[in-house]
């Protein structure tokens, strides 16, 4: 169970850690998502050091920023947000869209599984990148 968490939190890390060293607009999506699900000041921190997960309300954190991002609505994973945030972060990039689009189909009901708990939608999401191969939906500007 332990390398399971430390595997999940590294992995939501590897996605989450280029926006929050490069984009002005996520680190205040990131701060106010900080405050709403109670986290203290150390969450940011541990989510740069890929250590979110481990850390207290870092799931919801992490949902809270999905939500921002359309890939998580209502409290369930909402397939139609994540592909247009994904067409309009790749572009011209089809093949980068396809992959997110295979990624997501392939574990869907998995993801849907979660539905009501909006924590655990947005870990499943992360996992589901991640074990698919999928690029990141989370580079682009917000």
């Amino acid at each position: 169970m332990k390398c399971s968490v430390a595997l999940i939190s590294t992995l939501l890390a590897m996605q989450l850690q280029y926006i929050l060293a490069n984009s002005e607009k996520l680190m205040e999506i990131a701060e106010i998502c900080r405050q709403k699900e109670g986290a203290d000041e150390g969450a940011i921190e541990a989510l740069k050091e890929r250590k979110l997960l481990e850390y207290p309300h870092g799931k919801c954190m992490a949902a809270c920023i999905f939500e921002e991002m359309g890939i998580i609505k209502d409290n369930a994973f909402n397939k139609e947000g994540t592909m247009s945030h994904a067409e309009k972060y790749f572009g011209d990039q089809k093949d980068k869209i396809e992959k997110v689009k295979e990624a997501f189909n392939s574990c869907e009901t998995e993801i849907n599984g979660s539905t009501g708990d909006r924590c655990e939608v947005a870990n499943k999401i992360i996992v589901c990148s991640k074990m698919n191969n999928a690029p990141p939906l989370l580079r682009s500007q917000l």
